[in-house]
């Protein structure tokens, strides 16, 4: 990591600075204490100032020292062991929550009652049931630390918003889903967590803490005169967590000042100086300058430890070309400025809040106040992650026609250079596509954002976390065993009939689709309880009130918000179809083999059928401009993406939708069995909408006709390219911006870029210590390379290199 800083100097921060500090155990059980003391003396009152009071008390403890080369305060240790959690991961050695590969009828009585009671993910009043359970045994049983631990844990067994939730779900849907751990899906799973989540950081900086402090009061006292004792409630809660926050800025102010004391670096300590004064002016009034709506922005973030930024072009905008053009600041000093948050996001991996696939900040698009200062953000914030070169945060640049042309052509130049930053999305399609999916106006539609690994919501009012995995192509393997998993043993789909049941290759598609027809509905279903039993559990009231329309309607978040819905991350789509069009020639039209012959194909990895598995490989592939094969591509996604959208009403959802996205592929082709597209058992899958990782053998003109052709009621699909830096040369680059523009033109939703040169991941496995720097697309997200588990070097690597 590197950054301009101290007379252009460029530091380069040592590995050793950036490992993870984190809590001490004894320091996590103290603080476990106070957060549950806090909870049993509040539990009986309305759950948003039940939250604000652990809040209150919990915030104060668990701030980080202001850092040595942070221009800005603010910092939390993750850590904890109770607490408020958005997506809390924790369990992550209890055998039952993290396989998914013995048959239900096996499983222990222990092994059931934690699967219904705990989870490996969490969201709400959380605990680590874990760790604690540990810290406790280290102790006598008996003992007196040892009651009081296993006090702790019984207590959130029965209190905590996971342990709830459980309770709410119905037999017919833990009967079909798998164990609760995202990472060993053989089929389908649902996992609560807050992920896919933005707030309105535009009215936090425009109103200010006094503003919001002001328009909440107002509402509190028409909801006393009424008579409206639940919306008082959430008002009350409210007022309290803003006094939170300005009680943060006070001690942090406290730190600015005791740091001055002993700082004998005359820079140093002008910007602990000015660090403090934008505390102060946090606290009294709405933000002035760009470092006060930093600073503002920077605290409530971290208190409310959110990982998607927003469209940060539109809320500081205003703010840089205001400073810039007043002499508050010059343009290097406001650079300076954006390069060092970017370097705090980046910092907060290393303080365990794991930002790696999220951290987004979005620039660019319609819908945008004052476009003109916008851009200039926009061209600076493009030059932070171009000087800055960390993997966070993740940059997106929205485009459309007749936007500046500079900012595309900034963002090709930095993308060449390595950046890897930003992604690029076109606003073109996806706002006539937001709108008719969503049901929204073109103004909502223009505040898409995809966020996560890429997932649409629109900013500041909408909650739509893809809390549910679907692996297609294990899918397709159900209906060729008639429901049966044969590796686990245990029937986890739909019965319809043995292969030779699917007399056209008609009724082996329609039996897919009832398949996927009846998992949709399960996770749809398990959606809307999750809803339910967040919006009875918990409050999460610093989110909602930069989230619309709580203050409005006096509701916390998941009562309160806009629009509220669901969206399922789905893997295997590419392989799925290379699958299907292989059987449907292969079995239906050649009649070269029976269904039931690739079912012993597959079922045995091929072995022994080494020169069929050549025939399967040989087939069409999507990536190629192959008219039949794109079009059962887009056939078969466009009628999943349906089957999902129908189930949003059933269950009050204002949408339900699948995204084609993640590095899923990797990871789920890992304990999915061999595929007719000639894939073997355990390799990775296509990523998102992409081709298999070599099977585009075209060119890149027929791969980027094929990703041009989009699909309908989808949440979001990756397409990724990897490219040689020579592409980008003086010589290459109209020939490249020419590629791009017509993709774009043609239909093309999204392109996630990376520039290397040839040999350089070849190179970067061999000798990794070389390569530390450099940065690749793994998904919807980016990764340095030599920092990827082997199976991801090895996808990202197979992947066609274009020159």
């Amino acid at each position: 990591m590197k950054l301009a800083q101290d007379e252009d100097v460029i530091i380069n921060f040592r590995e050793e600075q950036l490992k993870p500090i984190l809590l001490e155990d004894d320091r996590r059980l103290e603080l476990a204490t106070l957060f549950t003391d806090v909870y049993k003396k509040h539990m009986h009152e309305h759950v948003a100032l039940r939250e604000a009071y652990c809040q209150q008390a919990l915030l104060p403890e668990i701030l980080r020292d202001i850092r040595h080369d942070h221009l800005f305060a603010g910092g939390v240790f993750y850590n904890l062991m109770a607490c408020i959690g958005l997506e809390y991961y924790c369990n992550d050695k209890v055998e039952a929550l993290i396989a998914d590969d013995t048959p239900r009828a096996s499983r222990s009585d222990e092994d059931n009652w934690l699967l219904e009671t705990i989870g490996f993910s969490s969201s709400g009043f959380c605990f680590d049931y874990q760790t604690l359970g540990e810290m406790r045994d280290a102790h006598e049983a008996g003992s007196d630390e040892y009651v009081r631990i296993d006090g702790m844990i019984n207590f959130w067994l029965k209190e905590s918003t996971r342990t709830k939730y459980n309770e709410m779900l119905p037999k017919s849907i833990t009967d079909a889903l798998g164990t609760t751990s995202a990472f060993d899906v053989r089929f389908a799973v649902g996992y609560p967590r807050l992920a896919t989540f933005s707030m309105d950081y535009d009215l936090l900086l425009t109103k200010g803490i006094p503003g919001l402090e002001q328009k909440i009061q107002e509402n509190l006292d028409a909801s006393t005169e009424n008579g409206e004792d639940e919306k008082v409630s959430v008002y009350q809660a409210m007022l309290i967590s803003l006094d939170t926050v300005k009680d943060l800025c006070r001690i942090y102010i406290e730190k600015a000042e005791k740091s001055l004391e002993t700082e004998t670096n005359e820079k140093r300590m002008g910007e602990l100086e000015k660090m403090r004064d934008s505390l102060a002016a946090a606290i009294n009034h709405k933000p002035e300058s760009l470092h006060q709506a930093i600073q503002l922005f920077w605290i409530y973030m971290v208190t409310t430890r959110t990982r998607n930024f927003s469209r940060m072009d539109v809320y500081l905008g205003d703010f840089y070309a205001n400073d810039i053009d007043s002499g508050v600041e010059t343009e290097e000093s406001a650079q300076e400025l954006l390069n060092n948050l970017w370097l705090m996001i980046s910092d907060l991996n290393y303080f365990g809040l794991g930002l790696v696939p999220n951290g987004r900040i979005f620039i660019g698009g319609k819908g945008r106040r004052n476009e003109v200062n916008a851009n200039r953000f926009a061209m600076a914030a493009m030059e932070a992650s171009d000087q800055v070169r960390e993997v966070v945060p993740q940059l997106t640049l929205r485009f459309h026609e007749g936007q500046d042309p500079a900012l595309f052509e900034k963002a090709v130049d930095i993308i060449g250079k390595g950046t890897v930053h930003p992604g690029l999305y076109n606003d073109d399609v996806h706002i006539p596509s937001v709108m008719e999916t969503y049901h929204v106006s073109e103004s909502e539609a223009a505040k898409y954002i995809p966020q996560g690994c890429g997932e649409l919501n629109l900013d500041g009012c909408t909650i739509g976390s893809p809390n549910s995995i679907l692996n297609l192509v294990h899918g397709l393997e159900l209906v060729l065993h008639n429901g049966y998993n044969h590796v686990i043993n245990d029937q986890r789909g739909l019965a319809q009939g043995e292969p030779e049941s699917f007399d056209t290759f008609d009724k082996l598609l329609d039996a897919y689709y009832k398949q996927l027809d009846f998992i949709y509905d399960v996770l749809a279903h398990r959606h809307a309880i999750e809803h339910e039993a967040m919006a009875k559990e918990s409050g999460f009231v610093l989110h909602s009130i930069l989230t619309h329309d709580c203050i409005g309607r006096g509701e916390t978040l998941y009562n309160g918000t806009r629009y509220k819905g669901g969206i399922i991350e789905t893997f295997g789509m590419t392989n799925l179809a290379d699958s299907l069009y292989a059987i449907r020639t292969l079995v239906y039209e050649d009649q070269k083999y029976t269904l039931r012959d690739v079912v012993t194909m597959l079922d045995t990895n091929f072995e022994g059928y080494e020169q069929e598995r050549m025939e399967f490989l040989r087939m069409p592939k999507y990536g190629n401009d192959h008219h039949g094969v794109d079009e059962l591509h887009r056939e078969i996604a466009n009628k999943l993406n349906f089957l999902a959208y129908d189930k949003a009403g059933k269950y009050d959802l204002d949408f339900f939708l699948n995204c084609n996205l993640n590095p899923g592929g990797a990871i789920y082709g890992d304990n999915t069995c061999a595929t007719a597209d000639g894939r073997l058992e355990g390799v990775s899958f296509a990523l998102g909408n992409c081709p298999t990782a070599g099977m585009d053998a075209s060119g890149m003109t027929a791969l980027l006709n094929s990703m041009a052709r989009p699909v309908e009621k989808h949440a979001g699909c990756v397409h990724n390219l990897k490219l040689s830096k020579d592409l980008f040369s003086e010589e290459n680059r109209p020939k490249l911006m020419m590629l791009l523009k017509a993709y774009f033109a043609n239909g093309g939703m999204q392109l996630m870029m990376t520039a290397l040169n040839k040999d350089d991941l070849k190179n970067a496995m061999e000798k990794p210590e070389e390569y530390r720097e450099l940065m690749v697309r793994v998904a919807g997200w980016t990764g340095h390379f030599v920092e990827q588990e082997s199976y991801l070097q090895k996808e990202i690597y197979e992947r066609t290199f274009y020159s």
